[in-house]
């Protein structure tokens, strides 16, 4: 594995807006996601390219959509399903609850480095996230847990996001740090004993952090179309590293 992580996306997005609203557009947190065009279904598509998780396996400039609908408290998109059922925009505490995934997954036949590993499958993860108003951004704690039988452990996370609004555009800083459950890790960055060869000696990880901070840009370029793009640096532990 390795230390550090860095992944980057730009997108093309249009909404078209479910209500009468003309003023839309402004950039938000909630649910502990970033989100533009309330009340709008919307459809998205770019690039995406990074360092991969994984020793062996070659970065590659990868295609990217995602589709769905921006509502006041559901939001529903290709990755994360959400759901807002205490609080609203003007109070200091929102609870939600969320359906997503870590997005993790690996067959031996990524790479060459990785042969003799087992698949590990894509999970589920059913969490429950607060939004605290903090300064001039939003604190977002959440926890999740596997709900597919994948890992069967659970991620704690907390991250502080704060919307910049430029006159052209909006960027949205962000930092934050992740749990990993010794499930997690052993699932994901584990090597059992049936696996151990040549290559990779029996390893089973214990609990473990990561650091992330990034950003996303979103730019504006009509009342339904705009342009966005997102970088992200991750700062692995030594125990999956």
């Amino acid at each position: 594995m390795k230390a550090f992580r860095f992944s980057a996306l730009a997108l093309a997005g249009a909404a078209v807006s479910s209500t009468a609203l003309a003023d839309n557009t402004d950039v938000y947190i909630r649910n502990g996601q970033i989100y533009s065009h309330e009340n709008s279904f919307f459809v998205s598509a770019g690039a995406y390219q990074g360092s991969e998780l994984y020793q062996g396996v070659d970065s590659k400039l990868r295609p990217f959509g995602n589709l769905g609908y921006n509502g006041k408290d559901f939001n529903a998109s290709l990755a994360n399903i959400n759901y807002r059922f205490f609080g609203n925009d003007k109070d200091l505490f929102n609870l939600s609850v969320y359906l997503g995934s870590p997005g993790i997954a690996l067959k031996d036949s990524d790479a060459a480095a990785l042969g003799g590993i087992h698949e590990r499958k894509l999970s589920g993860d059913l969490g429950i996230n607060l939004d605290t108003q903090l300064g001039f951004g939003t604190l977002s704690t959440s926890v999740q847990h596997d709900v597919t039988n994948r890992y069967n452990g659970f991620i704690g996370q907390v991250r502080y996001a704060v919307p910049l609004n430029l006159g052209w555009g909006t960027v949205v800083p962000y930092a934050g740090v992740s749990y990993l459950s010794r499930d997690f890790t052993q699932y994901y960055f584990g090597v059992s004993k049936a696996e151990a060869n040549k290559q990779h000696k029996d390893y089973q990880p214990g609990k473990a952090f990561t650091y992330n901070a990034g950003y996303k840009l979103i730019v504006p370029l009509s009342e339904h179309l705009e342009l966005s793009q997102s970088s992200n640096f991750n700062y692995l532990d030594s125990a999956i590293a």
